[in-house]
Parts: structure tokens; C-alpha cells; sequence
């Protein structure tokens, strides 16, 4: 733990759960001076901003202190099959997945928003839609048995105070009911937005490229009036050994993520290469094929004509280009070329599938 860096707001990250026996424990208490756990790290060669989480998922064989936490019914995935009792009387657990997590305190009374939302006026209230976002990357480790790509899920969400299904004059902690749907349409499901505040995403495409993961979910009517709200960040999914890495986590009013498509494609030699380049994953509303005159790209595409729009306008184009035009073109990132019709961001780009089409449009005045 010596490159560890303690982050404000956050918690440290070691864990070792602590409980009196007798209590509900899980099989990994007393084992904080074991194994790996949660840290926030500098490194440039690794974090996609100054500081990110380190998430060490390794097959550790553990020191239990009493057997009973190991095989108790807690629902942690550890079992008599994983217990190993070595004859000095000692045992001993492996091939489990321990809990990897880093939680940050976004509110501590969702009524109180400008601690939240720092004066915008915001009411936390029922049907209010929120998108958390972060960006993600895998690391293969010395335990990683699938090599040829991450299985890995980063999972990420909202806890908060929720009615007690089975009491609904009491709150506990969790992510939501997961029977409550909301009222508002998810434009991209045709069906109501989930107030379950927790999600598994999906893995990364490929290992050592940051990707972004997001989702949308509705403040449900069980919410507590005065609920705290706090974001955690879990490394622990069983799906396979290896590293998870955060970064950026954002989380914002309404059904967009924080922040866009960071361009990473690499740019061609040339002396002359002094202007910006973007890569804008849109629906152009004037034209299926290219920006033209006056278009603006809105934010979000469902809600149609007149709805809110980015801060960019297409300019008047020279009617004489004085360069080269390609149809279609390669793509060189990570060193890999990828051919017309392979986009190498992957879920983050859809639409780069399309550049066999009419390829990227160079030049463009914003």
C-alpha cells in the first residue's frame, strides 16, 4: 500500500470488515493486512487524469480466523468447497473473489441539493433522472485465466434510503426496489427508466484502452425524503481475475453522461496539423450524409427539433478545398490499423462503423 494515496471525500479502501462472532460477518474479516484491496494511485502511465482507482482482483489464499464466517450463509460466494484446514489447526480460504470497493459521500440529505449541485436549484424529488458515468480500464493480472479479452464487469451505483419491501414503514440501505419502475420513457428502450440505482456494465473491449460506462436510472417514489446519496465504485464481479481502473466518475441531471467521446485516434505526420480534431458520434437533423450550414448537433436526438443544443455552429464552408478529400479512410489507434467499416471505440462509437460510407469529413469550420 505504499502508492497509496488517500483521496478527499473518499474512503481509504482497505477493508476487512471487522464483526464480533456471533454477528452477520463475511468470510474476509480480520484479513486487512492480507491480499490486495481498493487504492487510489498516481501514475501517468496508467490514470487517464492526475489520479484513479486500483481495483487488485488476484486469487490470494486467505487466513481465516474462524471457519463459521467462511461457510455462513452470507451470500458471499465463499463455501465449504473453499475452506482448506491445514494441520497446525489454521484455515484457510481461496479461489474467492474478495470485495473490492471505493465509496465517495455525494450528499448526505438529497433535500439539500446545492451541496450537491452547488446552487443550481435542483429538486432531488421523485422522477428526477440521474446519469452516472465513468470511465473504465482492464488490466490483465498474474491470476488473469482468459486472456484473449477482459470478462471483467465493472459495476458502479447510487446507495441511498428506500421503503423496506417488506415494510414499507421502514428504509433500509440498498440500491432501490427492483419491482418499481419509473415514469418517465427511456428513449433508447421504449420502456420505463429503472430505479434500481446499481449497474453492471459490460466489459472492456479490449485490455489497457479507458472506455466509458454509464447509466441512467429515475429517483423512484420509494426513495427517503432526506435520503444520504453515495457512489460506489466495486472491482470484486467474479467473472474472471484481473484489474479494474477508474476514472472521472461524473454524475449529472438528466439522461446524458457529464462528458463526450474523448478523441484518442491517432493523428497522421504532418507539419500542418494545426487544427483540432473530434470525432462526434451524432444524427444530423438536415442531412443523412454531412453537416451542413447552420446545423447544430443536439444533445439528445430523441427529444427532437427545438430541443437543447451543443455550443458549436457550422460555419460557411469555402466553396474550394484546397486538399485532398478521402471517402473512406483508415484508422490508426494503438498502433492497429483498423480498415473501412472497424471502429475502434467500440460501444462508445456506433456510427464509426460508417465510415466506409463517406468517411471523415476534414476541415470543418465550428
Amino acid at each position: 500500500m505504499n502508492d497509496m494515496y488517500k483521496a478527499y471525500d473518499w474512503t481509504d479502501g482497505p477493508n476487512c470488515f471487522n464483526r464480533p462472532l456471533g454477528s452477520t460477518v463475511r468470510w474476509w474479516s480480520g484479513t486487512v493486512n492480507q491480499g490486495y484491496h481498493s487504492k487510489v494511485i498516481k501514475d501517468d502511465a496508467i490514470c487517464r487524469s492526475d489520479y484513479c482507482i486500483e481495483q487488485d482482483d488476484k486469487n490470494i489464499t486467505y487466513q481465516i480466523v474462524d471457519p463459521r464466517w467462511a461457510i455462513g450463509d452470507n451470500g458471499d460466494g465463499a463455501g465449504i468447497e473453499n475452506l482448506v484446514w491445514q494441520e497446525n489447526g489454521t484455515y484457510y480460504i481461496n479461489n474467492v473473489h474478495r470485495w473490492l470497493g471505493h465509496s465517495q459521500q455525494i450528499l448526505s440529505n438529497i433535500e439539500d441539493d446545492d451541496l450537491w449541485f452547488r446552487g443550481d436549484n435542483v429538486n432531488l424529488l421523485p422522477g428526477q433522472i440521474i446519469t452516472v458515468s465513468v470511465y473504465v480500464k482492464s488490466v490483465p493480472n498474474s491470476d488473469t485465466e482468459h486472456t484473449s479479452a477482459p470478462r471483467k464487469k465493472p459495476m458502479f451505483g447510487i446507495r441511498h434510503y428506500y421503503r423496506n419491501p417488506q415494510n414499507m414503514d421502514e428504509y433500509i440501505t440498498g440500491w432501490g426496489n427492483q419491482d418499481i419502475e419509473g415514469y418517465a420513457i427511456d428513449p433508447k428502450t421504449g420502456a420505463p427508466y429503472s430505479t434500481r440505482t446499481i449497474y453492471e456494465a459490460e466489459p472492456n473491449t479490449d485490455w489497457n484502452i479507458w472506455e466509458k460506462r454509464e447509466f441512467t436510472f429515475e429517483i423512484g417514489w420509494d426513495w427517503k425524503p432526506d435520503s444520504f446519496a453515495r457512489l460506489y465504485l466495486y472491482g470484486y464481479k467474479e467473472q474472471d481475475y484481473s484489474i479494474l481502473y477508474y476514472d472521472s466518475p461524473q454524475i449529472n441531471i438528466g439522461p446524458t453522461a457529464g462528458f463526450g467521446f474523448v478523441d484518442d485516434v491517432e493523428r497522421p505526420e504532418s507539419d500542418k496539423y494545426y487544427y483540432q480534431h473530434f470525432a462526434i458520434d451524432a444524427n444530423i437533423l438536415n442531412s443523412p450524409l454531412g453537416f451542413c450550414h447552420g446545423d447544430k448537433v443536439l444533445q439528445n436526438s430523441a427529444l427532437g427539433f427545438g430541443s437543447q443544443a451543443y455550443d458549436m455552429v457550422v460555419s460557411p464552408q469555402p466553396e474550394t478545398l484546397h486538399f485532398d478529400i478521402e471517402i473512406s479512410r483508415e484508422i490508426i489507434k494503438d498502433g492497429v490499423t483498423y480498415p473501412p467499416g472497424a471502429s475502434p471505440a467500440g460501444q462508445q462509437w456506433p456510427n464509426g462503423v460508417n465510415h466506409q460510407n463517406f468517411g471523415f469529413l476534414e476541415g470543418l469550420f465550428i
